[in-house]
């Protein structure tokens, strides 16, 4: 039974350290009695030129290896968890290194949600007008420069102004004109809110 059993095995693909670390582990909890089977066993591999000893080792040291790579493993997501992304991504975004330059200075002064928002509204801008967010951006600080050079209030200079309030239609006009349809009455509500 025992030569089947091992055979099957070698004929499937290979004696596999795993299985025979299990089959000895369950001969050796029968004691005495099983000595025979584990004495038979140790000749089959050794007929193999295996030692089931060795084998053993090595399927131990397998598994310390996968337990230590696990182990790395869920250290590094935890690591990745712990990380502040909106931090990384306005570190890394363009776009917001570019509105940091808002000159009326309150963009940079906002909270997270706040310039996100905006920085949403460059990205329905740019795919609306089918320019990247990059020109989208330059365009605005663009006529937020010009309004300070005029000496223009400070709604004018910031940035807001033209992507959520009365300088919308200007932005859009220098984007390519003013939506139609839907779009057209998104912008125009968005210019005149109900107060």
């Amino acid at each position: 039974e025992l030569r089947r059993l091992v055979r099957e095995q070698r004929e499937a693909g290979g004696l596999e350290p795993a299985f025979l670390e299990l089959l000895v582990q369950q001969l050796r909890r029968q004691g005495g009695k099983a000595a025979p089977l584990l004495a038979e066993l140790e000749q089959e591999l050794a007929a193999s030129q295996l030692s089931l000893e060795e084998l053993i080792r090595e399927e131990h040291g397998r598994q310390a290896a996968r337990q230590v790579a696990m182990g790395a493993a869920i250290t590094s997501l935890r690591s990745v968890a712990a990380l502040d992304w909106n931090e990384i991504f306005e570190a890394l975004s363009q776009v917001e290194a570019m509105l940091r330059q808002d000159p009326s200075g309150h963009y940079s002064r906002m909270d997270f949600a706040s310039r996100d928002y905006y920085r949403h509204e460059i990205e329905k801008l740019a795919r609306y007008y089918q320019l990247p967010e990059r020109l989208v951006a330059e365009q605005v600080l663009t006529l937020a420069r010009a309004a300070a050079e005029q000496g223009k209030g400070e709604a004018a200079r910031h940035a807001g102004y033209y992507l959520l309030g009365e300088g919308r239609g200007e932005l859009e006009d220098k984007l390519g004109g003013r939506p139609r349809g839907l779009g057209g009455l998104r912008s125009w509500l968005r210019q005149h809110p109900y107060r």
